[in-house]
């Protein structure tokens, strides 16, 4: 059935109902509740939201108005119809009108529960948790984490008589109340908030790993950023880890569900090692990133296809400052040869991270000596940058005359000094066309070319001449002054 077919079908019976109503209320007004819910949920799948809120307020009203006369029979229906309200009024972003109505909703549950023991108990937390979603909306985060704690005192006491069949519920509100605790600045007790959360997690996921194994390695994950905003790093780095190795579990057995948590998991613990000062962890997790980031390429190339190529130009940072030299050279030189496959199907994508891979791996090998390599790479990364500067060249003109004086560098490094003023000029020139050009990058190729005329005065005089028409000293000049 079409939407709209279904709304007129729902609107029929609606009204069918109340004409019932008005000569039969009291058989027929609990009926006509029930059936404006569910006219007020087609509503609000249909996108009409605004009928969907009205259908919601008259069932509410209904509810009000039989509630007095029934009172033992209504009261959690109007909970009820509250709760549809309130999720209603949220997604029309009336923010007031939905706290207002899951409060509502949330005290007459306290009241069932009072007066039947356990038996509406996981109502009110459910009412608790709603509640507590539309006053973070709201950053009004005391009243969330009063909202939360109500919530952990259900917890504990439908676990403590009931154990396994709400101790789920229990960990997953008590890693919720983490999040808000931290939200208002109190770290340690979000810390050992996150704690009860994984140490409940732990127990159940013993029992079946299946079912709460993915509980206990979000409430890892939530744990370990808390423990690193209270700055208690190495606590944070352990719990990192954990997270990591259930992660590594997870997507083996299904990498659609759990691949991409697990690279973000891999991600922070990266970063989180560094800032540890444990850098060697560090890059084994990115070395692991690296992997998980071409697997997550592989299987969705639209969405992934840039991020192996930044993590591994992150790794490679990362092995510089370690000074893993053989190892920084073969992870550069991977990264060319899968940039230059890739850019060969998508040169739109892949030429820029091509040109920065082969300027890094020509920097990479002028330090250590090896020139004439090094300047084969930039010279291909010159080639490439040239070629998108040549398309679209404020998006690209910085990064090529980045690359000319890349080249530059090393050719004056190598004693190749009338050899290096084209390019060096050209770096000039581009930035000079562009509408924001960056003047230290002019200052920077007209002091290496200073450079190379006080090297050889008679030959970088004359090339000057040739390519710019003017003086060398009066060119130089005219490019640093101010």
């Amino acid at each position: 059935m079409r939407e709209d077919e279904e709304v007129a079908e729902w609107r029929r019976i609606v009204e069918s109902t109340e004409e019932r109503a008005e000569d039969d209320p009291d058989r027929y007004l609990p009926d006509l509740v029930g059936k404006l819910r569910v006219y007020a949920d087609v509503l609000r799948r249909a996108g009409r939201r605004e009928e969907a809120i009205a259908a919601g307020e008259r069932a509410v009203k209904i509810c009000e108005r039989l509630v007095p006369e029934e009172p033992g029979s209504y009261p959690s229906t109007l909970a009820v119809s509250l709760d549809d309200l309130a999720v209603m009024v949220a997604s029309v972003r009336r923010p007031e009108e939905a706290v207002a109505a899951a409060r509502r909703a949330a005290e007459i549950r306290e009241r069932l529960a009072a007066a039947d023991g356990d038996a509406f108990l996981i109502d009110v937390a459910a009412s608790l948790h709603d509640l507590a979603l539309d006053l973070a909306s709201m950053r009004r985060w005391e009243e969330v984490r009063a909202a939360r704690w109500r919530a952990v005192e259900i917890g504990d006491r439908l676990a403590a008589a009931y154990r396994v069949v709400h101790l789920s519920d229990l960990a997953a509100t008590l890693r919720d109340l983490a999040i808000d605790l931290d939200n208002v600045g109190r770290g340690e007790e979000a810390v050992a908030a996150g704690r009860r959360a994984v140490e409940i997690y732990e127990r159940l996921a013993a029992a079946d790993p299946d079912a709460y194994l993915p509980g206990l390695a979000r409430s890892l994950h939530n744990l370990a950023i808390d423990l690193a905003e209270a700055e208690r790093l190495d606590e944070a780095v352990a719990v990192r880890k954990r997270a990591v190795e259930i992660y590594e579990r997870l997507a083996e057995a299904d990498p659609d569900a759990f691949l991409e948590e697990l690279h973000a998991s891999l991600g922070i613990l990266m970063d989180l090692s560094e800032t540890a000062g444990r850098p060697e962890e560090g890059l084994v997790a990115g070395r692991r990133l690296v992997e998980v980031s071409d697997w997550l390429a592989k299987l969705n190339p639209d969405r992934y296809s840039c991020e192996p190529l930044e993590f591994r130009l992150y790794l490679v940072a990362l092995l510089e400052h370690l000074g893993r030299r053989e190892e920084l050279m073969a992870t550069l030189q991977q990264d060319v040869e899968t940039c230059e496959r890739l850019a060969e199907d998508n040169p739109d994508v892949y030429l820029h991270p091509l040109g920065y891979a082969l300027d890094e791996l020509a920097m990479a090998l002028g330090r250590e000596g090896r020139r004439e390599e090094a300047m084969v790479a930039a010279r291909r990364a010159v080639e490439v940058y040239r070629r998108l500067a040549e398309d679209v060249e404020d998006v690209y003109g910085s990064t090529y005359a980045r690359s000319l004086i890349v080249l530059g560098r090393l050719q004056i490094e190598d004693a190749r000094f009338v050899e290096a003023v084209p390019c060096l000029v050209e770096a000039v020139s581009v930035t000079e066309r562009l509408a924001e050009g960056d003047q230290r990058l002019i200052g920077e190729a007209a002091e290496l070319l200073r450079l190379a005329y006080e090297r050889d005065p008679d030959g970088v005089r004359s090339e000057i001449q040739r390519v710019t028409g003017q003086d060398v000293v009066e060119w130089l000049d005219s490019k640093t002054a101010g």
